[in-house]
């Protein structure tokens, strides 16, 4: 009986030691931070060119430095190696790469390579233009495509030139990865940064080698060839020994030979992934940059769709793999994420359930050195990332180790990625020990920024949390969940669809010994599916000003309604629940505080609105609430159609009355909406990229006057192009801001405006600084109505530096995110507010139109009370449901805007060759604007000694082409989803006709310039909108306004751009343009007097002066 206890005993001792055991799980949650005393910053010194191993061991054509690499699929992988040898020297002659054959004989034997492929080959320079410098050029690097190729199969492989002798190589093998899918998984994932070539390097290998390893992932930074002067002599620190002793940041390339002679025992037989890091930058003559890297290793790029070799992807089992670029473009509006958005949108979760994403520079180390580094990468795609829900982010660049909770912008999230940085690979710089939230180490926010990661600057103190007011913690941060200094890999073992062993091996440890372990798990029951539409958009709650949820706080992932949660278990019970979400991406449904899509009042939608994605729920809501069987005592007046005006029920029809409804329970309230409003401007953040989304039923006009004064105070300084919007101008007296003009440039041969530039911004922004004026805000419109786009993205990275808030004027540019041949939308360059005219070429009823906002610089509270004063008590839900209706039009068919974008472009070019007839483009203006509208077709006939008038006169009269928009040179046509091919092709021929008939009676000349000067330009401010608004006015003659301060606002209509503020001075050139467009029949708004006989002055009256003897009316004749 004893022995049996005693066993029994031991048994129990023996489960509690395993179960102490076995490695935490993130299913428990955040782990409260830890840190491992750093030892030293350790010996970091190269192999020396006199090693053995990195000696070439070939002669003649005989390959070296074999690597494998996968392709986008396991069906086919590269084989990439070298041939001949580099050469230095002041003056190097390139090897020819035909000179040798790019052949890989393969098969499932040794003895029996069957099969045969061929590549391409290369040899690339590293050039240096200065005395004493070394130049270098490779030898003949090959890349060959491998295809057919089966799942998980070992394949022999031998590489070189059989047609020459002793140019082949020994015979290699390597093996394949698993077929796509839920359940088959590589075995092990090594995933090492920051190599380099040290005697750190080789132990990092040997003991990543010894953990056997399917697949390897390299995070950047390879093979440190950039801390050595051309002629061989190195350091540790290349700033601090030759920085300011050489005319350019030298390398010494051989490095590069001696790394791949170094790896090639591992390369050659185990895949090796690769992506650049800013030591593989390398700069060399005319700029050039990235040669090496670009030029060594083999990318899926052409496979993956990104034809970059900075960033790509590629499946191995049920995990699909982006590798992305710090260095290179990564903005919203850059190919990058435009790609980024596109792959990401293609994962399908039943087939690949793990999304892995690794770069090199980390969005979350808490080390000094390189503290927030990345941080306008992570501003601008971080919400992506975690919109399709990715799992894990692994990194480099930091010499050291370090693994995160679960986080998004800052903040501890259930469902947020683990990032993992593995930096300390064994590079020759040596590792780093101290942290950013040490005493004394914070460092200045200004260091910050690589400007070789663009120089931009987004690492603002944070505003909530432990940290609020600083740029850095005072302790070991929430999300920091275990770092150390130490050389050392990972492995990582993704097990099946919901489970992964993560395990870092240091370099000090025996073998096999694990310094950190943890399993990740998924959760995709927990997991809810949200249409994103277009491919983008994401969900954000600030930018990088985001505080940190307590450890307390945190909760775990739980099912919301409208996703059932699976009640089996398994495998079977997750693929049903993944089949469900193939091609949405995810909502994370916790019971936190701060929902992930964040609104004003921190409300979420209620079950019962809760609706399929894709469909429209303001429609859904309109339609059950006008079957009802009700009595109504309720307005308005017609009663639901029943008492409706007979003229217009006969134009409308009467099915229209019955859905002009008021805000009912049901319908919800769109001052304060938490049912079905709520959830359709959430539905429309997603599909347009903002952080929020407020409809509006008074135009974008009150959008513009309630970002306006959402951020501006009375006194503050907007900053506005002279051709801005009538409503700017409304929004300054409403604001009492004091208008900044920056003045477009204008072509008068045209008579058109273009944009503004991010110099002309800084410029006066640093006017405003020096006589110590406080900017609200700087507003731009982009596009113009002629479709002239501004450069957000710089002018963003100009205002954000100094905490200076964007809004974006983007009524004409709604579409824009809607097809790859049209210019990056103003939230994906990073603007603060957008405003948008959905109902232009979108397809809402006219007068809705959508806020968009962005970032943490301005109070989503303060617009949401901004527009409470501005919009109508009682919204129409005709409009607002035309714009939830036409969002989930866009969300439903992503190809819309393909055919009208074929049109627009063949009639522009049919356009061009008519004789007499010129289309605008970028060309017309001396700017670097990025863009213009393709869908947006302005042209002028001015060769044929036209008016924009009398052409469009003659198109609408003859051939019933109704225009936009029409001015003194030009006439403008929108291309929409409505026009059809017979409409441009009737606009292409009455053209023809237009042409044909004045350039027979006309005759054709060069374009004249237009003598008349920009009705913007020459302007000058005695008083600022406001005050001008609110004082007595008097009306005089037009005669006599010369001179006086104008009290009104006029502006020609379209396009809504005023020639005279309250407050500007009436001159004789404003006088000119205005006489000449309404002697044309273009409607004057603004003014009391509409056939612009009178003015109204706002200054006190004076003496009338005696007439000279040449007559105001002559002067203002138009010339």
């Amino acid at each position: 009986m004893r022995m049996r206890v005693s066993l029994l005993l031991l048994a129990a001792a023996a489960v509690a030691a395993a179960a102490e055991a076995a490695p935490r799980s993130t299913l428990a949650g955040p782990t409260r931070p830890v840190t491992v005393p750093p030892r030293d910053r350790g010996h970091a010194v190269d192999l020396p060119d006199t090693d053995p191993r990195v000696q070439r061991r070939v002669k003649g054509w005989v390959p070296e430095q074999i690597a494998v690499a996968l392709s986008a699929a396991p069906s086919s992988a590269w084989v990439s190696w070298v041939t001949g040898d580099f050469q230095m020297g002041a003056a190097v002659e390139p090897l020819d790469p035909t000179a040798v054959a790019s052949v890989v004989r393969y098969g499932l034997a040794a003895d029996s390579l069957v099969r045969r492929a061929t590549g391409d080959a290369l040899v690339y320079s590293q050039l240096y233009p200065f005395d004493g410098l070394l130049n270098y050029t490779s030898a003949i690097i090959h890349h060959v495509r491998l295809q057919g190729l089966e799942p998980g199969t070992e394949y022999f492989y031998q590489c070189g030139d059989p047609a020459i002798p002793a140019a082949m190589s020994d015979i290699h093998a390597f093996r394949t990865m698993p077929a796509v899918g839920p359940r088959s998984y590589p075995g092990k994932i090594a995933i090492v940064g920051d190599l380099g070539l040290t005697y750190n390097t080789t132990s990092t290998v040997e003991h990543m080698v010894s953990n056997q390893p399917d697949l390897v992932l390299l995070l950047g930074d390879v093979s440190y060839a950039n801390l050595y002067l051309t002629n061989g002599t190195g350091t540790d620190c290349y700033s601090c020994s030759f920085a300011n002793s050489t005319p350019i940041h030298e390398t010494y390339q051989p490095r590069w030979d001696y790394w791949g002679r170094y790896m090639e025992p591992v390369t050659s037989r185990i895949p090796m992934m690769v992506v650049e890091g800013n030591h593989e930058i390398e700069e060399q003559i005319d700029n050039k940059t990235f040669a090496s890297y670009s030029s060594r290793f083999s990318f899926p790029s052409t496979e993956s769709g990104s034809f970059s070799p900075f960033y790509y992807s590629f499946d191995a089992g049920g995990i699909h793999f982006i590798m992305l670029a710090a260095y290179a473009d990564y903005s919203k509006s850059g190919k990058q994420y435009k790609w980024l958005e596109k792959d990401l949108a293609k994962v399908d979760r039943s087939v690949t359930p793990w999304v892995i994403a690794g770069w090199h520079a980390p969005w979350y180390s808490t080390f000094k050195a390189h503290y927030r580094e990345a941080e306008c990468m992570r501003v601008a795609m971080e919400e992506l990332l975690y919109s399709y829900a990715v799992d894990v982010v692994f990194t480099g660049h930091v010499h050291a180790y370090e693994r995160s909770n679960r986080v998004f912008n800052y903040t501890l999230d259930p469902c947020g990625p683990v990032h993992i940085s593995v930096g300390d690979g064994g590079n020759r710089e040596k590792m780093a020990t101290s942290y950013a939230d040490e005493p004394g180490r914070c460092p200045d926010p200004l260091s910050t920024p690589d400007p070789f990661m663009g120089g931009g600057f987004c690492g603002f103190n944070f505003t909530s949390g432990p940290a609020a007011g600083s740029f850095c913690w005072d302790r070991q941060p929430d999300y920091s969940a275990y770092r150390e200094s130490s050389f050392g890999h990972g492995i990582l073992e993704v097990k099946n669809e919901t489970h992964a062993l993560w395990r870092w091996h240091r370099n000090q440890d025996l073998y096999g010994s694990v310094g950190d372990e943890i399993y990740i798990v998924r959760e995709p029951d927990n997991l809810q599916p949200v249409q994103l539409g277009g491919g983008g958009g994401g969900r954000r709650r600030g930018g990088g000003g985001a505080g940190m949820v307590s450890l307390a706080a945190y909760s775990p992932c739980s099912t919301v309604a409208g996703v059932p949660k699976n009640k089996g278990n398994g495998a079977a019970s997750s693929t049903h629940k993944e089949s469900i979400m193939r091609h949405v991406v995810v909502q994370c449904a916790t019971s936190w505080d701060t929902p992930r899509t964040s609104t004003t009042n921190g409300s979420h939608a209620e079950p019962s609105a809760v609706v399929k994605a894709g469909t429209a729920p303001l429609i859904q809501a309109l339609k059950s609430t006008a079957n009802q069987d009700v009595s109504c005592f309720h307005f308005p007046g017609h009663n639901r159609g029943k008492a409706s005006p007979p003229s217009l029920s006969e134009l409308i029809g009467s099915r229209t009355f019955l859905h002009d409804l008021p805000e009912l329970p049901e319908l919800d309230d769109l001052f304060s909406p938490k049912g079905v409003i709520l959830d359709a401007q959430k539905r429309a953040a997603e599909l347009f990229g903002s952080f929020k989304t407020w409809f509006l039923v008074n135009g974008s006009t009150c959008g513009i006057q309630a970002s306006v004064m959402a951020t501006c105070s009375p006194g503050d300084y907007l900053i506005i192009p002279r051709n801005c919007h009538i409503s700017v101008i409304s929004a300054l007296v409403l604001s009492g801001a004091v208008p900044k003009y920056i003045v477009p440039e204008y072509n008068s041969g045209w008579d058109i405006a273009g944009g503004i530039t991010p110099s002309q911004v800084d410029k006066v922004v640093k006017e405003l600084e020096e006589d110590r004026k406080k900017v609200g805000a700087v507003l731009v419109t982009s596009p113009t109505y002629h479709g002239i786009c501004s450069n957000i993205q710089g002018i963003v990275n100009v205002c954000h530096l100094r905490g200076i808030p964007v809004i974006v004027d983007e009524a004409h540019g709604a579409h824009f995110r809607f097809h790859r041949n049209f210019p990056s939308s103003a939230t994906e360059q990073g603007a603060n507010l957008v405003v948008q005219s959905t109902h232009k070429v979108l397809c809402s009823l006219t007068q809705s139109s959508m806020l968009h906002m962005a970032g943490d610089l301005v109070d989503a509270d303060k617009v949401s009370q901004c527009l409470q004063l501005l919009q109508s008590s009682s919204p129409s839900y005709l409009l607002l449901s035309s714009l939830d209706a036409t969002r989930a039009q866009l969300s439903e068919n992503a190809e819309s805007f393909d055919e009208p974008v074929s049109m627009a472009l063949e009639t522009k070019h049919q356009l061009r060759i008519i004789p007499g007839i010129s289309v605008l483009d970028l060309s017309s203006f001396l700017s670097d604007f990025p863009a213009i509208d393709p869908l947006r077709i302005t042209l002028s006939a001015s060769d044929l000694q036209l008016s924009g008038y009398e052409a469009d006169d003659f198109l609408a009269e003859e051939h019933q082409i109704v225009s936009e928009l029409v001015g003194t040179q030009a006439v403008t046509f929108a291309v929409n989803l409505g026009t059809r091919r017979h409409d441009v092709q009737r606009l292409v021929h009455s053209v023809k006709h237009l042409s044909e008939k004045y350039f027979s009676e006309n005759g054709s000349s060069s374009r004249k310039e237009n003598p008349a000067s920009s009705p913007l330009d020459k302007f000058s401010i005695k008083l600022t909108p406001r005050e001008a608004f609110f004082l007595k006015k008097r009306r005089v003659s037009i005669e006599d306004s010369l001179g006086e301060i104008c009290g009104e606002l006029i502006c020609p209509y379209p396009p809504g751009i005023p020639v005279l503020i309250p407050g500007e001075i009436v001159t004789q050139d404003s006088l000119s343009y205005l006489m000449d467009v309404r002697d044309n029949g273009i409607a004057i708004s603004g003014a009391a007097d509409g056939e612009l006989k009178s003015i109204m002055l706002s200054s006190p009256e004076r003496k009338r002066k005696p007439q000279s003897e040449h007559s105001i009316r002559l002067s203002l004749t138009f010339h």
